[in-house]
């Protein structure tokens, strides 16, 4: 992650936790430094990488996740770009998935729209409960 980019999640989550206090946000730390390995063949590859993919590691989830049901989504994801960032495939077909599985989704580019977008969603939502399937008559 770039130090721009770096700068603005740290921003947004301390934003968040100051206006939030009893509500859930967190990166899902999808992304780091790996060290390369050269094999016996020639190729290179990263141990770490290879143990993060089997503990769950996904790429293109989005940088920040708000664990809060509002306006008829399970949660809302962030991904944070700067104004030169763009987002890979791997990004946009996790932005797809999101929407498909009922899942807010947010491009954000700076601290402004953060704030406005977030403060929408979390106060102009309706009751979780809205996202419940209508139950049948029990007979």
């Amino acid at each position: 992650m770039r130090s721009l980019e770096r700068f603005l999640q740290e921003s947004c989550v301390k934003w968040f936790r100051y206006r939030f206090p009893k509500e859930t946000i967190f990166a899902p730390m999808n992304e780091g430094v790996r060290g390369k390995v050269k094999s016996r063949s020639g190729r290179y590859f990263s141990p770490e990488g290879i143990k993060a993919k089997a503990m769950g590691k996904l790429a293109g989830v989005a940088d920040l996740f708000v664990m809060k049901a509002m306006q008829g989504y399970y949660g809302l994801f962030i991904e944070l770009k700067t104004e030169k960032g763009r987002q890979s495939l791997s990004q946009k077909e996790f932005e797809q998935a999101c929407k498909k599985n009922n899942y807010k989704y947010l491009l954000i580019s700076d601290i402004d729209d953060f704030m406005a977008e977030v403060e929408d969603y979390m106060t102009q939502g309706y009751a979780t409960w809205t996202l419940l399937p209508p139950q049948e008559d029990q007979k």
